[in-house]
């Protein structure tokens, strides 16, 4: 289980310690920041069962992150704090839980007759591997005497991750007979490299 953080100067220190007083001369950073970070209101929320996204990751690591305390520097958490803060502005599913595994969809869309929309934030390099893109040459040479390269769809598109999530959800709420006849992934790249 997340213990706490690993401050600049190298010291572990528990959540609940960094969030009562910093040990360091000034916060590295905002204390609302350390709050998302820290994880805390997806255990409380979550409790003893897994989570589809945590499933995802892997069971092995999914349990030793359960049974092991671990520390993680602030800054490795900021790709989770910025996925769980857009999450929390768009989700509107409700918690649910089937064969011992929790999850809370998105939304589903019935103007779009049962959509189940899952919202990402996505690296470029992620993105392209989902969009089945590779770079290749073009056969011209550029100004500063380099091939030109430009993306094609050559590759197949990588849509595991994507796929275990929403079908999982899709069984969850078929469990709750609400159809879903649509599955959409709404992705926001992070970066602009793509």
């Amino acid at each position: 289980m997340k213990k706490g953080f690993i401050c600049p100067n190298g010291t572990k220190v528990t959540t609940e310690q960094c969030l009562e007083k910093c040990i360091m001369d000034k916060r590295c950073c905002p204390k609302s920041y350390l709050q998302y970070a820290s994880n805390k209101d997806h255990e409380d929320e979550v409790g003893e069962l897994y989570s589809v996204t945590e499933l995802i990751r892997g069971t092995r690591e999914s349990y030793l992150r359960r049974v092991k305390d671990f520390y993680e520097k602030p800054d490795d958490s900021a790709f989770s704090v910025l996925g769980t803060k857009a999450h929390t502005a768009v989700e509107s599913g409700k918690r649910m839980i089937w064969e011992g595994i929790t999850g809370k969809p998105d939304d589903l869309d019935d103007e779009d007759g049962g959509t189940l929309v899952e919202y990402k934030t996505y690296g470029s390099y992620k993105m392209i591997s989902i969009l089945g893109l590779e770079e290749v040459p073009t056969g011209e040479i550029g100004k500063r005497g380099a091939v030109k390269k430009e993306w094609k769809k050559t590759g197949i598109p990588d849509l595991e991750e994507l796929s275990l999530q929403l079908g999982m959800y899709q069984l969850m709420l078929s469990q709750k007979n609400v159809p879903v006849y649509h599955l959409k992934a709404f992705v926001i790249v992070r970066d602009g490299n793509l």
